[in-house]
């Protein structure tokens, strides 16, 4: 059964593979952990509430059927947290995010203040009651409006809140981009970051009026984190750079390089004092960086000098043929 002929609860047990029963005795504001993690480059923490046990299974069952629905009413605008597919030419991401801006002179970047947390239980049973989506019947709607929030909002953790905050703007993105085309803007959103482009300057007046369709659909932003970019200006989108070509900063390239040298120096220290738990870390650390190059060589090509030069700063960092081979059998036979 797909998700769009889900009817009743029953029909929503048997998708995410439960028993009907099962599935309503679960008490979901029961079965979230919640902690605080330090915002990255900033003092504040943010509050991550992340499901477990049945919760976190069923969840993710649900993110699955939905990430794929969402896929194809997907709107032009929506960037973040839509799946692709292997051959996919309108594949997006980080990068096809910000490439969505080049050329453009000047720029208005909003937040959504606390994004998530203003999905509440109301827009989702709103959405919830689409036909043109859903299949669902009035008490379906209502469980699952419950079963996928926690305090009555999605929380920020859950693997099914990203791809439902792109559910529930899929009427705020189609107004905002009808009205940008008509104004020559360009309008593109990363989760909770809008961006806004044209050749032209973006006024006060354009930024009113956007504050006012945001308005009229519940959705609210940060003042704080309202930026404006003149001609002049350098702009960062999703953490680029963008002008008349796609460059990544140079503090993220050093932060690379950083990494690069910390691995060293911790693969030196394990070699002469082993530790199952430094090898863990180390694994992680390596994956992290081989995570990095790679979205360096997505946006640079893999044979560019940048990316050639941190794969060999890797490498020496490793030396595979000693130092990590001189680990790596220590551990044979435990358990990590």
């Amino acid at each position: 059964m797909s998700l769009e002929k889900v009817k009743t609860i029953g029909d929503l047990a048997s998708y995410l593979y439960m028993k009907e029963p099962e599935l309503i005795s679960l008490e979901p504001e029961k079965q979230y952990h919640v902690f605080q993690v330090k915002k990255q480059g900033s003092d504040e923490k943010r509050t991550i509430e992340s499901p477990f046990g049945k919760l976190k299974e069923a969840l993710g069952r649900l993110s699955d059927g939905l990430q794929w629905l969402y896929y194809d009413h997907k709107t032009d605008a929506a960037y973040g947290f839509v799946r692709s597919y292997e051959h996919d030419a309108d594949r997006r991401n980080i990068l096809t995010n910000a490439s969505a801006h080049l050329g453009r002179d000047y720029m208005l970047k909003l937040d959504f203040d606390d994004f998530f947390h203003q999905v509440d239980c109301a827009k989702l049973e709103r959405l919830f009651n689409d036909p043109t989506l859903f299949s669902f019947l009035p008490d379906t709607e209502e469980f699952l409006s419950r079963f996928v929030t926690l305090h009555g909002r999605l929380p920020m953790g859950s693997p099914a809140s990203p791809v439902l905050s792109n559910f529930a703007t899929i009427l705020l993105d189609k107004e905002l981009l009808n009205w940008c085309r008509q104004h020559g803007i360009v309008y593109t959103r990363y989760v909770d970051d809008l961006t806004f482009s044209s050749k032209q300057p973006v006024r006060e007046a354009h930024f009113s009026h956007i504050s006012s369709i945001l308005l009229a659909h519940r959705f609210r932003i940060d003042p704080a984190k309202t930026q404006w970019y003149g001609k002049e200006d350098i702009k960062e989108v999703t953490g680029l750079i963008v002008g008349e070509t796609i460059a990544i900063p140079d503090d993220y390239l050093a932060d690379v390089e950083k990494n690069i040298q910390k691995l060293g120096h911790v693969f030196d220290y394990a070699s002469r004092f082993p530790d199952w738990r430094i090898h863990e870390w180390l694994e992680k650390l390596k994956q992290t960086i081989h995570g990095q190059i790679a979205f360096i060589g997505s946006v640079y090509g893999r044979h560019h000098p940048i990316c050639l030069k941190l794969a060999g700063l890797l490498d020496d960092a490793v030396d595979r043929a000693g130092i990590e081979e001189s680990i790596s059998w220590r551990y044979i036979g435990y358990e990590l």
